[in-house]
C-alpha cells in the first residue's frame, strides 16, 4: 500500500509540474506577458512592435509581417487609447512597463466586440510611476 501511496504522489506532483510549465512555456516565462526586465534585455531603440515580434509572435495574429492584418490583434495603452498594431510601431521599448495578451473572450468581456484576434495591452512606466 505504501508503494501504491508513494508512485501515486510521484505521479500527482510529476503532472502538476507539467501543467506549471506549460503556463510559462519552455523558457520560463508568461505566455501571455512581456515583463519589464525582458523588454531592458532587448536592443534599445526597438519598436513595441520588433518587441512582440520577437518575444510573442502569435500575438500579432496570423500576419505577423503586416501592421493590417485583417485578423490581427488590437493594442490598448494606459487603458485609454485604443488602435491597431500601428501603435505599437511608434512606442520604444525602453518607455513600456509590460504588455500583456488577451485572448478574444478575454477581450471582449473587458473592451466590448471587435477584437477577434485579441487585445494586447500596453503600461508605459509613466503610467506605471517607474
Amino acid at each position: 500500500m505504501k508503494i501504491v501511496r508513494s508512485a501515486l504522489i510521484l505521479l500527482v506532483s510529476a503532472s502538476l509540474a507539467g501543467c506549471a510549465s506549460a503556463a510559462t512555456g519552455a523558457s520560463g516565462r508568461s505566455a501571455n506577458l512581456i515583463t519589464q526586465q525582458e523588454l531592458m534585455e532587448m536592443t534599445s531603440g526597438l519598436s513595441a512592435f520588433q518587441a512582440v515580434e520577437r518575444l510573442r509572435p502569435r500575438w500579432l495574429g496570423r500576419q505577423s509581417a503586416s501592421l493590417q492584418a485583417a485578423s490581427s490583434a488590437g493594442v490598448v495603452v494606459d487603458g485609454m487609447t485604443r488602435g491597431g498594431l500601428e501603435l505599437l510601431q511608434g512606442m520604444r521599448v525602453e518607455n513600456i512597463a509590460e504588455m500583456r495578451y488577451l485572448p478574444a473572450r478575454d477581450a471582449t468581456n473587458r473592451y466590448g466586440s471587435g477584437y477577434p484576434a485579441g487585445v494586447i495591452e500596453v503600461v508605459t512606466r509613466n503610467a506605471a510611476g517607474s
